[in-house]
């Protein structure tokens, strides 16, 4: 579950934390004129 997405300095990249406290890194980005996230760790 997803408590928290928070913008950071460099251009579409995120923070996720969930409720446990974990983080991973969430790159959002436009191909094709579509939004599309990729996942990071």
């Amino acid at each position: 579950m997803l408590f928290g997405l928070f913008r950071t300095r460099g251009h579409g990249l995120y923070l996720q934390v969930n409720t446990t406290g974990s983080r991973s890194w969430v790159f959002s980005y436009t191909k094709d004129k579509k939004t599309r996230e990729m996942g990071l760790g």
